[in-house]
């Protein structure tokens, strides 16, 4: 039972989450003896939930040190959110602004504010707020217009050539990369028995005629052969291992 008399229930051997937890509110103050310096804050949960802080600043410091640092709880609510922001605002006015930012405190600022948490509509989820909300007819209409006029939208042929080259090489996300043997042999078994449209089929052989029957060019056929030659040496190299 913690100060307040609120019974946390303890299970011996096994595993405790949130929901075995009698939700509450508390103030709580963190001190830092090494840099002596303090953090106030707030948290609706339990004293023993795992939370530490929202000060990303002060998570850092208690994740490489957190012997130097130790807790105590200022006040506990147990009615809302609400309240128990109000208490913490009450805790924070008491700091001087010139203690703030790392002079005494890890807090960047001790003004009062509502924590979305504690307002029902913002704590919805994105879906929920959404969910029965139509759409006006001027913004159907606004974006019916945008939507036909971006459709025959095309990229300039120097926009081309910096996407082409920025992806080629190193700038390529897997250049240097290889797939595995099972992801190769996955790729395999998904392309097996599909037929080609009529349509890429014609294209390819009209990219085909184009280039000249695909001839590749002498500096092409150097690079093909060399990498051949690897690959079966390589594969001699196996063969004689066996």
């Amino acid at each position: 039972m913690d100060p307040s008399g609120v019974e946390i229930y303890t299970f011996i051997n096994t595993p405790v989450t949130k929901e075995y937890y009698m939700k509450y509110g508390f103030v709580y103050i963190w001190y830092d003896k090494k840099h002596k310096r303090y953090y106030v804050g707030a948290h609706w949960g339990a004293t023993d939930d795992g939370y530490v802080c929202s000060s990303p600043w002060m998570k850092q410091a208690y994740k490489r040190r957190p012997k130097d640092f130790k807790r105590k709880i200022l006040s506990y609510i147990h009615t809302n959110k609400k309240d128990m922001f109000e208490e913490e605002y009450r805790w924070l006015s008491m700091m001087k602004p010139e203690e703030l930012k790392g002079n005494r405190y890890y807090n960047t600022h001790n003004f009062h504010f509502s924590h979305w948490s504690a307002n029902p509509k913002t704590s919805l989820s994105v879906k929920q707020r959404l969910t029965g909300r139509k759409l006006s007819p001027e913004t159907i209409a606004k974006r019916t217009a945008t939507r036909m006029a971006n459709s025959g939208y095309k990229l300039r042929e120097e926009t081309k050539q910096k996407m082409s080259k920025s992806r080629k090489g190193s700038g390529n996300s897997f250049y240097g990369k290889h797939h595995s043997e099972r992801t190769k042999q996955r790729l395999s078994d998904l392309n097996k028995g599909k037929k080609q449209s009529p349509e890429v089929v014609a294209k390819k052989i009209a990219t085909r005629t184009a280039n000249g029957n695909n001839q590749h060019c002498d500096e092409t056929r150097k690079r093909i052969s060399e990498k051949l030659k690897l690959y079966h040496a390589q594969r001699k190299l196996k063969e004689n291992e066996v």
